[in-house]
């Protein structure tokens, strides 16, 4: 039996991918989101927040994230609140969060939301083969709704457990050797440039890539900036 709370992989999509997907339920209650044949139901996204709520209780936020292909909002309660109350109107994040529905609404509850640069939106694009031209919101337009313009520290957090019923596709395999030398590396410094994992774990590049890329899709690390790796907290 598939453990409930296996962490499954959270795909890199563009947010009209993830609205156009078929949505399979079982009992009532989301499964995951069939996106060009694959069985989704934890997504890495990067876009712009063009909206934000939060309720003067601190019970309740929510941000609307576009990428240019579309728009979709993240929502979260209390143990929640902090995380999506902390970027602005107009900054890029990059999110990796579980698809859920309710009310007719496919959203996003969000693991982990770090504030990017702009530019790693374009790169996303590039990532995903995305070659057709997107309408992107005008990014002073978004900041003159933002309420103030403020330094926040990025928030980098633990992932949050989160309950999932058995799923149709295999269950991911433990982290083989190779794969847990490099986190564990990665894992003994603030941030590491890729090249340092070379000669102390005595990888060839090309293996080194791959795990890298592995390591970055399930969540485990992801690039503070390029070529450079931070493990998640």
């Amino acid at each position: 039996m598939v453990d409930k709370f296996q962490r499954q992989t959270a795909y890199k999509m563009q947010i009209a991918d993830i609205l156009k997907g078929k949505i399979n339920f079982e009992a009532d209650r989301l499964n995951n989101v069939d996106i060009g044949g694959k069985l989704v139901l934890r997504v890495n996204v990067i876009a712009n927040v063009v909206e934000k709520y939060t309720n003067p209780e601190k019970q309740f936020a929510s941000l609307t994230l576009d990428d240019g292909s579309g728009q979709i909002r993240m929502k979260g309660f209390s143990d929640s609140f902090e995380l999506l109350n902390s970027p602005l109107i107009g900054e890029t994040v990059y999110v990796v969060g579980t698809l859920k529905f309710y009310n007719d609404e496919l959203y996003i509850l969000p693991e982990i939301i770090n504030n990017v640069e702009t530019k790693w939106l374009m790169l996303r694009r590039l990532e995903l083969g995305i070659k057709e031209s997107l309408e992107m919101p005008e990014i002073s337009t978004l900041n003159e709704k933002a309420s103030e313009n403020k330094e926040f520290e990025k928030h980098i957090v633990t992932e949050q457990k989160i309950d999932m019923s058995p799923k149709p596709s295999p269950a991911p395999e433990p982290l083989s050797s190779p794969k847990l030398k490099v986190l564990n590396q990665i894992r003994k410094d603030v941030e590491l440039d890729v090249e340092q994992l070379i000669v102390p774990l005595n990888i060839p590049l090309a293996d080194l890539n791959v795990i890298v890329k592995e390591l970055i899709q399930e969540g485990e690390i992801y690039e503070s900036r390029p070529g450079h790796l931070c493990a998640m907290i």
